[in-house]
């Protein structure tokens, strides 16, 4: 699946029961570097402008260097797609346990 003529989905990292996360890369850009998608469903216009809103204020904050980079937001086939720098790592819930705290220092 291509999305935007641009992002080719390669394969989905999550699904919730509010969207979607793929693992994607970026056609436009000359090395095709990995990216995360996450598709939102909606079904009112006003949603979408929330999820426009939501966008342009994760833009600003992915200008600080700690922060992945949102490479582009768009809206298809009433869907909505943020599209962000995929951070190599691995999953959370590998290391966080239900009843068993992590040291302080480990965390840090």
């Amino acid at each position: 699946m291509k999305l935007a003529n641009r992002f080719e989905v390669l394969k989905i990292l999550d699904q919730s029961g509010h969207g979607i996360t793929y693992r994607a890369i970026d056609h436009h850009q000359p090395n095709r570097p990995p990216c995360l998608v996450i598709e939102l469903t909606y079904t009112h216009p006003k949603n979408l402008e929330i999820y426009v809103q939501e966008a342009r204020i994760l833009e600003k904050i992915s200008e600080h260097a700690r922060s992945p980079k949102l490479l582009a937001y768009f809206n298809q086939d009433s869907k909505f797609y943020l599209v962000q720098d995929l951070i190599q790592g691995h999953d959370l819930s590998k290391e966080i346990r239900t009843g068993k705290p992590l040291d302080e220092s480990y965390v840090t």
